[in-house]
């Protein structure tokens, strides 16, 4: 039997915990929202040619639910896309949260035959992609693994690929000028971070795997810790926490008479896969250094284009801070 592909068999696990829940006791009405938006996904990865298992038990235990489960207006989302593609925090925060909310209603309106209005929704949030690839450069190959999971004809489709073609757009500012001529401020900021890189100590290095995120982020049926509370490690004395908001934040105490970079790094490892994350740093003091990751649904979700979520291999995180000493 072929084995299913990481992400089908993370969202078919998903979706029976949130039944089985549902069975026990009412869910939220986000919960009710993620049970629609799961089912429309896997219908549309089978339609992509993924293998799909039959679900027809499953999803008739999960009719009452769906029926139930509305999204934000659509006014509302795209003003949270205007608003984050202005904004300059790491693409994969709350500016994916962003994309991925509107890919879930696009999804779900196609998938209860609101033809039109899908299309209008997608058609709108890519006119407003478009118009910053500066913004979504990052997330290409994130797009590119998000289009593998559908259709060809998914009203989604030209949302993703406006992402996916954002690299190439900015290749020529990023690329050497052909003839001499002034560096561009994007060629000047680029230059900057690479000698960055090579300047002061290397990086420290502290694996967190153990932390209640990572076991959240690789089984959905994890206990939840109470919103605001942290995780704390010795060495590098990273704390992650959820805020208000459930957004993910990481913290890092910083050693002494160091200053940090820009951004952090995960890299992220699963059995023989690995993938590194550069996170901005949006807040700085003489002592710590914060980043946002995103929500923990986000987070997830690119785990899982990245087939970085496996029930058979342990999830390892390690976050590494670039440093310099401080003159």
């Amino acid at each position: 039997m072929t084995p299913l592909h990481p992400w089908i068999n993370n969202a078919l696990e998903e979706l029976t915990t949130l039944t089985r829940q549902h069975a026990a006791e009412s869910l939220s009405a986000g919960c009710n929202y993620r049970v629609l938006v799961l089912r429309a996904r896997l219908d549309q990865a089978r339609a992509a040619g993924m293998a799909v298992p039959s679900t027809e038990s499953l999803l008739k235990a999960t009719e009452q639910i769906a029926s139930a489960a509305e999204s934000d207006a659509p006014e509302d989302m795209l003003s949270r896309l205007d608003e984050q593609l202005s904004d300059d925090d790491d693409p994969f925060g709350e500016l994916l949260d962003a994309l991925l909310g509107i890919d879930d209603a696009v999804t779900v309106a196609e998938a209860r035959g609101r033809i039109l209005e899908a299309q209008e929704l997608a058609r709108l949030a890519e006119a407003a992609v478009s118009l910053a690839p500066a913004r979504t450069v990052e997330l290409g190959r994130f797009a590119e693994r998000r289009l593998m999971t559908m259709p060809d004809t998914a009203s989604i489709r030209s949302l993703w690929d406006t992402v996916r073609q954002a690299p190439g757009e900015l290749a020529s500012e990023v690329l050497p000028p052909v003839r001499p001529s002034m560096a561009s401020l994007r060629q000047r900021r680029l230059l900057e971070r690479l000698q960055a890189l090579h300047t002061g100590p290397g990086p420290q290095e502290e694996e967190v795997s153990d932390s209640v995120m990572v076991r959240r982020l690789q089984d959905a049926a994890a206990a939840s810790p109470p919103v605001g509370s942290k995780e704390s490690f010795e060495g590098l004395a990273v704390d992650l926490f959820e805020d208000e908001h459930g957004q993910w934040n990481l913290q890092i105490a910083l050693p002494e008479g160091h200053q940090p970079g820009d951004h952090i790094e995960l890299r992220w490892e699963a059995k023989e896969q690995s993938s590194t994350w550069r996170v901005q740093v949006i807040e700085r003091s003489r002592r710590t250094v914060l980043a946002r990751l995103g929500s923990l649904e986000a987070l997830r979700e690119r785990l899982r284009a990245e087939g970085l979520i496996d029930p058979m291999a342990r999830l390892r995180l390690f976050v590494s801070l670039p440093h310099e000493i401080s003159k």
